[in-house]
């Protein structure tokens, strides 16, 4: 396989993790956002990669939200992920404010995907969260 994408997370901090790219002859890291932890990648193609993971959108209170990436063969760009509101919860709070994390994505074309997360409050509970991409 003459190209191949990888997430690392080994030997790097919690909640960082990098992406390296296979040319077929050598890996080489490709930079992605400081604050963008990816969880799951899928190409459909040498051109089309998504890239499904968190972003900490408030770094102070740790308040996690989905995000996605896309590889136009040259760079990653950010992705508009639809964020639902945040459930009605009487112990929502600053404390404990909503959380939206992606993960896993499949493709069924180039233009019909889907990734799969979870959406709730950081104490929970959390409720399943789908993303088209088109």
């Amino acid at each position: 396989e003459s190209d191949c994408w990888r997430i690392a997370t080994n030997g790097l901090p919690p909640g960082v993790a990098a992406y390296l790219h296979w040319n077929g002859t050598a890996w080489r890291v490709i930079a992605n956002p400081a604050d963008y932890v990816p969880g799951s990648i899928r190409c459909v193609s040498a051109d089309e990669c998504w890239s499904m993971g968190t972003t900490q959108a408030n770094l102070q209170s740790g308040t996690q939200a989905a995000s996605a990436e896309l590889w136009n063969g040259a760079l990653w760009t950010d992705w508009f992920v639809a964020t639902p509101p945040p459930p009605a919860s009487p112990t929502a709070s600053a404390a404990n404010p909503a959380e939206f994390g992606l993960g896993p994505v499949a493709c069924a074309a180039p233009t019909h995907c889907f990734a799969v997360g979870q959406a709730g409050l950081g104490d929970g509970p959390y409720a399943p969260l789908i993303e088209q991409l088109t």
